[in-house]
């Protein structure tokens, strides 16, 4: 894997979001370092889903096979602790055994979904020059994160869990999945076969969507000239609020103590 010096400033999919979202988030998070005020109940259980996953992805791996019933205790586990020992919140008093027994679904339903995969990498992290490729433009710092899974036939996989079900087009926009398209070439000098979004969708009746997209150079081209936008907005801090009601300010975890919630 390509490395580079990790003293450098460095950017990635979250911060692009998070500034997209709302300039004085991004402030208060990673300028100020300001903690949140809750951990989201869907952050929570994500994050927990998102390591049993890992587990299952690296038993594959290595060649091995793990009981279902173990990964869902794993979950109980992890989901159970964190709620223990962080400030979540819930929607009411009933979310947090709906989303118990939600994620047993999810993962009974994705092992049996994907229990033929062959890994080659999983929850890849890469550190990478910030340059748009098609221009040539280079800032002096680096694009890192990390991939979910890359099989052996050079699929890149990226896993949600969602609220809802995504329309099948949504996938082609995804910023995510382009960015991992990109550093997939940068890493081993060839466009993955396919890019491929897992939506583990937590609704009444929990389901697993699988969608798919190739990647698309325009797409990619404009990724690129869009982070260096934002990255030129951060430099000159253009950190201004966005008004609640229009851009998600009630699930943000500084929306008891930001200064310019209504």
């Amino acid at each position: 894997m390509l490395r580079i010096d990790e003293d450098r400033e460095h950017f990635s999919y979250n911060q692009l979001i998070t500034m997209l979202a709302c300039p004085y988030r991004y402030y208060l998070q990673y300028v100020e370092g300001r903690e949140w005020d809750f951990l989201p109940s869907s952050i929570s259980f994500g994050t927990a889903v998102h390591e049993v996953v890992k587990v299952f992805h690296t038993t594959l791996k290595n060649g091995g096979v793990i009981k279902k019933v173990k990964l869902i205790n794993h979950f109980h586990k992890l989901f159970r602790k964190d709620v223990r020992e962080n400030n979540v919140m819930f929607k009411d008093d009933s979310e947090f055994d709906e989303l118990l027994s939600k994620g047993e679904k999810l993962i009974d339903e994705y092992v049996s979904t994907f229990r033929n995969l062959k890994p080659r990498e999983v929850e890849m992290e890469f550190r990478l020059p910030l340059v748009n490729t098609y221009t040539g433009l280079l800032l002096d710092k680096d694009v890192v994160g990390k991939i979910d899974l890359v099989t052996e036939d050079d699929v890149v996989y990226e896993l949600k869990t969602g609220s809802y079900t995504l329309p099948k087009t949504s996938v082609d926009e995804n910023l995510q999945l382009i960015l991992y398209g990109w550093s997939f070439r940068m890493i081993f000098g060839r466009r993955p076969r396919k890019l491929v979004l897992v939506n583990m969708v937590k609704t009444k009746k929990p389901k697993i969507q699988v969608l798919d997209t190739r990647i698309d150079p325009q797409k990619e081209q404009k990724l690129l000239h869009l982070m260096f936008k934002v990255n030129e907005a951060i430099e000159k801090e253009a950190f201004y609020p966005n008004p609640r009601g229009t851009f998600g300010c009630g699930s943000c975890p500084y929306s008891i103590s930001c200064e310019y919630t209504f």
